[in-house]
């Protein structure tokens, strides 16, 4: 497999975040009742920052999300995993394409896709940049567990 790219799908275990267990059914608006099973919903994660990519995707395959992580915007893009991807997790500063052009790009093709920024760079003009290009959170590097999935219940309201 080329390090460079991690695919990787799991059961949907929960998580425990404080007093809440977490799964990702929770995140596709199906009751966990229903006697359809819900698709579990892909996260595509862009981070150039290896341990913090590896970190991500662990996390949210703990939880049960399908994901697909890139270390740059171009990877992703010539992948073919954005037509399957619910929700991206990106990061500002990237190698080639930073994350800003990126969700620019998108927003012409793929306009309704949920997009959190997770950036080390505490630049409030970048956040209000990103918020206002449609951005549904804006995550400062380290954050927790519970701020991203946060976020990430954002993106199936």
């Amino acid at each position: 497999m080329d390090s460079d790219f991690i695919s990787s799908e799991h059961s949907n275990q929960p998580l425990e975040c404080g007093a809440t267990r977490v799964t990702a059914t929770a995140f596709s608006g199906a009751s966990q009742q229903s006697e359809q099973p819900a698709a579990r919903p892909r996260v595509s994660i862009v981070e150039d920052d290896e341990p913090v990519l590896s970190s991500l995707d662990r996390l949210l395959r703990s939880i049960g999300f399908k994901t697909s992580a890139f270390t740059s915007a171009e990877q992703l893009l010539e992948s073919g995993h954005l037509a399957d991807t619910d929700c991206l997790v990106l990061d500002i500063s990237l190698p080639g394409m930073s994350g800003l052009e990126l969700q620019r790009r998108l927003a012409n093709e793929v306009p309704s896709l949920p997009i959190i920024f997770a950036s080390a760079h505490v630049d409030q003009r970048i956040r209000a940049t990103a918020m206002a290009a449609g951005a549904i959170a804006y995550l400062t590097k380290p954050f927790g567990e519970k701020a991203l999935l946060e976020a990430l219940q954002l993106a199936w309201k």
